[in-house]
């Protein structure tokens, strides 16, 4: 079965959609919550590459502070990202703030390879350490932008 990127949003988007999600008005800790939900859930169809989080600032284009959430998936042809994309007017305390975390499986394979550890479960506590995320998750005001990266 090969799925493209805009079927796989849709899937997604109604799992936001089911936990009340207002795209509207969007919620980043409800988007979080449930990202982090499907990120983990099993999926024979689906090989992830990579998941990460993002919290940025173009300091030297305008005022708009972007936070996102994506999955990239792997198929056998192409691959695709699935994820959160919203963006809002940055407040002061978050002018160039430019933070983003990874994890891939590839990571977790390679650390283990060297008697480290670079879990999934190590990526959510991280981005959820960070500063930048914690202010973002308190921040309104954001708005909902269409993600669909082929």
């Amino acid at each position: 079965m090969s799925l493209s990127a805009s079927e796989e949003q849709k899937m997604f988007n109604a799992l936001l959609e089911e936990r009340g999600f207002n795209f509207n008005h969007p919620n980043p800790t409800l988007a979080w919550e449930v990202f982090r939900e499907y990120v983990q859930s099993p999926n024979d169809n689906l090989t992830t590459s990579q998941i990460g989080f993002e919290s940025l600032h173009v300091w030297d284009c305008d005022d708009i502070l972007w936070l996102s959430f994506v999955r990239d998936i792997e198929m056998e042809t192409h691959g695709f990202s699935v994820g959160c994309l919203m963006s809002r007017n940055v407040p002061e305390e978050l002018t160039r703030v430019s933070e983003s975390i990874y994890w891939s499986s590839a990571q977790e394979e390679s650390q283990a390879e060297l008697g480290l550890s670079w879990t999934l479960k190590m990526f959510f506590e991280m981005v959820e350490a960070t500063e930048e995320f914690k202010m973002c998750m308190k921040l309104s005001g954001w708005a909902w932008k269409v993600w669909v990266l082929d």
